[in-house]
């Protein structure tokens, strides 16, 4: 995509020769690499003409969406400006608007290779595609002669710096407020999935008897498989591993100490109607964001649990769990009158958990 802009740019503006070489020189590499290697780029599915259309349109608006922080009217006045900005260069000429003409072909033509190989992963919503195309706009805007602004707005009025300075960091800090809420989530669910990942590797470890050889081993969703148990075992034997540590009898507890397994208050409620569990229960692995991690291959759990697992009592109580292991591990301590939800992950494994709650209730668990 910067190589084909960069070509159109140099058509345009017809540069001298070592311009040319410059640009084709990296470009006649890449092709050369290109069509020695043949990488795979074409997506597993492809979209329809007008989803195409749309996906690409999408894309395109993505960056006055981003820097609007999502408010409709604000973007369509940055994409307003950014055409008649445009304009205003193409109406001296191809030559004063060849930064426009290049940078925004790149915009498209960054949406159309994304769609090409994501296909229907090509999302506008994601950060990362909507900042490259960003910077393909701010390139477009980027006049081919220097400005001559006014004595009042030179770079040496410190007024005006003062001004400029202001600008940018309230602008700044209003990004940093809008995103705030959406970071704290991405942190969460990123810190979630990599505790499935730890625990996962260290129920690998335990061998094949846990974990079948052939069974595909996919931490962070379907569509990016990490081979298998063999290989994954393969690997850290070769390079060396820290969840090599765990055997039968302490794998439940490590699962517990890198939260894997792990618990989370909620609110003081009374539950009147409550009888309370005379002996352990065994339930099946808890579903919670099991989506985003990949779940492996072959159709287990047949019987998937729901999200978390909930207990109540009006006095303190513990929960102790295990399910590799014949001992018990404490996971929480709950106070009297507090409700506490349980998650026991898959970690690419059919066997059951085992719940101790002694004198609590098991209250119906949210996507049971």
């Amino acid at each position: 995509v910067v190589a084909g802009a960069c070509v159109v740019h140099n058509v345009l503006v017809r540069p001298p020769l070592r311009r040319w070489l410059a640009v084709l020189m990296p470009s006649v590499l890449y092709g050369l690499w290109w069509v020695l290697v043949r990488p795979e780029t074409t997506a597993p599915d492809s979209l329809s003409a007008s989803q195409t259309a749309r996906v690409v349109r999408d894309l395109f608006l993505a960056p006055f969406y981003q820097v609007g922080f999502g408010f409709w009217p604000l973007a369509a006045v940055l994409l307003g400006a950014f055409l008649l900005w445009g304009a205003m260069q193409l109406r001296q000429g191809l030559v004063a608007g060849a930064n426009f003409v290049a940078w925004t072909a790149a915009m498209a033509a960054w949406a159309l290779a994304l769609v090409q190989s994501r296909g229907s992963l090509a999302d506008p919503g994601v950060f990362r595609y909507a900042y490259l195309s960003l910077g393909f706009a701010l390139l477009a805007v980027v006049p081919r002669r220097p400005i001559r602004w006014p004595d009042r707005l030179s770079v040496t009025n410190r007024r005006w710096l003062a001004v400029a300075a202001t600008i940018v960091l309230v602008f700044a800090g209003v990004r940093a407020l809008d995103a705030r809420v959406g970071l704290k989530a991405l942190a969460a669910k990123d810190a979630e999935l990599g505790r499935k990942a730890k625990g996962t590797m260290l129920v690998l470890n335990l061998g094949p008897s846990v974990i079948p050889d052939d069974t595909p081993i996919t931490f962070f969703g379907i569509e990016n498989p990490h081979g298998t148990a063999r290989q994954a075992r393969d690997l850290m034997q070769r390079y060396g591993s820290p969840f090599d540590g765990s055997t039968l009898e302490t794998i439940d507890q490590d699962l517990v100490d890198v939260r894997a397994a792990q618990s989370r208050l909620g609110p003081a409620r009374q539950h009147l109607a409550c009888e309370p569990l005379a002996k352990p229960v065994t339930v099946a692995p808890t579903t919670y964001r099991e989506n985003e991690i990949g779940t492996p291959a072959g159709g287990f759990p047949k019987h998937p649990g729901p999200m978390a697992y909930r207990f109540w009592a009006a006095k303190p109580f513990g929960i102790d769990v295990r399910r590799f292991g014949t001992r018990w591990v404490p996971l929480a301590q709950v106070p009297g009158g507090r409700e506490v939800m349980v998650m026991l992950p898959l970690l690419n494994s059919d066997k059951p958990w085992e719940i101790r709650a002694d004198g609590a209730c098991e209250l119906p668990s949210p996507g049971g």
